[in-house]
């Protein structure tokens, strides 16, 4: 699976490999504090909302 994202316009991202299911927000916001909302749509997350890890490579134009 692969996905191009030009979310800004400085450089562009792949999604090389994503891990669905990755672990329950609960768990996952003990170890990131600073992340509570979605990037791409900033809905809040809630405890029991599942997490996806993504293998993103970035390259800068």
């Amino acid at each position: 699976m692969s996905n191009i994202s030009n979310k800004y316009p400085s450089e562009k991202s792949k999604i090389e490999k994503v891990k669905r299911f990755f672990m329950d927000f609960k768990t996952f916001s003990k170890g990131r504090k600073d992340i509570t909302n979605c990037e791409l749509c900033n809905r809040e997350f809630q405890e029991n909302d599942q997490t996806n890890l993504a293998f993103v490579k970035v390259s800068v134009k």
